[in-house]
């Protein structure tokens, strides 16, 4: 048995090696985020090996993506083990179970699901560990799964558990002549065509607390959700996130629901300041910055220029600074300089006030000629702005949506 380790290792579906342990936390990385076939090769004991399937059953651990391989030794335990397996692990669960009768020959067993749900184990035939062809066929009966029972479920009836979510599904009521009005809905639908394809009926359960369900702090998991996970439901119809990606297993979705965010009406914002709206206040703060730093630092240019010419400086501190703003309000130019340095920096301040007064102008005049309005929340970064602001979040208990905004 040596080299079956190493011949699954090398096959396009992966396998792994999982030694007993009695932390479950490798355990549930495995089953907990499982993307492709798997096959879980398990080296224990008979008595370990049956206890991880009880902490499995347990903690809820699910994944259709592995399926179990179990090595075996002797009638007695193969018997044991799969009594107990047959009354324990949830349906669906794929388990290969390889006896070693003798040196050279091993009986092959693999799980499947009645039509009842319960699971048994069907005898595959020997296995000779030296016939290569028979190596081949084991590794033919490792990929193949339990889909095909399900193509006919000869009248089985599945749970659903459900609760009122028009148009997508209307439950059933009673009217008051007595009679009962059939699920309606999109999903009530799916259903109807998939029973009679798969030849299957169903029946529609609400849990207790009549909740979407998500996982909890204490390792509990509410609503529809906890149903399914819990074993009590066969499928359900919630909306895919992550977290719940963990406990169940999706299909493919057949919907995509866009996100709104309802909000009360835009207010007309207020004209009484409406000259210093064009700018916000960061920009405000850089021109008066802008304003009152350029003065000095012509003066120190124009004082060091007459210093190393020894020419005499006509105007003080005040006067350039004056200047300067002059400028900004399309006042004109007074300054007169006769060195390229003194020039080049009036010219680009002279430059920088044209753009700014071009922009403020235009667009206050688009201000007071459009009315605007003022929106409480424009996007998901505007979210926490307006919670300090006083405003509330308010989502459905135990939905998607509330896990969004947990997160």
């Amino acid at each position: 048995m040596s080299s079956l380790p190493k011949q699954l290792s090398s096959h396009p579906h992966g396998a792994m090696l999982y030694l007993y342990n009695s932390s479950i936390a490798t355990l549930k990385l495995i089953l907990g985020t499982g993307k492709r076939t798997t096959l879980l090769l398990v080296l224990c004991s008979p008595e370990n090996l049956l206890d991880i399937f009880d902490v499995v059953r347990k903690q809820t651990l699910r994944s259709h993506t592995v399926k179990w391989l179990l090595l075996l030794q002797g009638i007695e335990a193969q018997t044991n083990v799969i009594l107990r397996l047959e009354a324990n692990i949830f349906e669906g669960t794929q388990v290969l179970i390889l006896t070693k009768i003798s040196s050279e020959i091993f009986y092959f067993y693999s799980s499947r699901s009645d039509v009842f749900g319960l699971t048994r184990f069907d005898y595959k035939g020997s296995w000779n560990s030296e016939n290569i062809t028979k190596r081949k066929l084991l590794l033919t009966l490792i990929t193949s799964g339990d889909e095909k029972h399900y193509l006919n479920m000869a009248g089985r009836k599945l749970v659903v558990s459900a609760i009122e979510s028009w148009p997508f599904l209307g439950l059933p009521k009673s009217s008051f002549n007595g009679t009962t009005t059939p699920p309606s809905g999109m999903e009530a639908r799916i259903l109807d065509n998939l029973g009679s394809t798969l030849n299957f009926t169903y029946e529609i359960l609400v849990p207790e607390d009549k909740k979407w369900g998500n996982p909890q702090p204490d390792g509990t998991v509410t609503g529809l959700m906890g149903m399914v996970a819990r074993g009590e439901a066969h499928l359900a119809f919630p909306v895919i996130t992550d977290m719940r990606a963990k406990l169940i297993d999706y299909t493919l979705p057949f919907y995509r629901e866009p996100l709104a965010i309802f909000t009360r009406a835009a207010t007309e914002k207020s004209r009484a300041l409406a000259v210093f709206s064009p700018f916000t206040t960061m920009v405000w703060l850089c021109i008066i910055f802008s304003i009152i730093v350029t003065g000095p630092i012509l003066y120190i240019l124009s004082y060091t220029i007459h210093t190393y010419t020894e020419m005499r400086e006509k105007w003080t501190l005040e006067k350039y600074s004056f200047a300067i703003f002059r400028i900004m309000v399309t006042q004109g130019n007074c300054l007169s300089f006769r060195y390229w340095p003194q020039r080049l920096l009036t010219f680009s301040w002279s430059l920088f006030c044209i753009v700014i007064s071009a922009l403020y102008s235009g667009t206050l005049t688009a201000v007071l000629a459009i009315p605007t309005f003022e929106t409480p929340i424009d996007s998901l970064e505007d979210l926490p702005r307006a919670v300090k602001d006083g405003f509330a979040i308010g989502v459905m208990e135990d939905s998607s949506n509330e896990l969004l905004f947990r997160w």
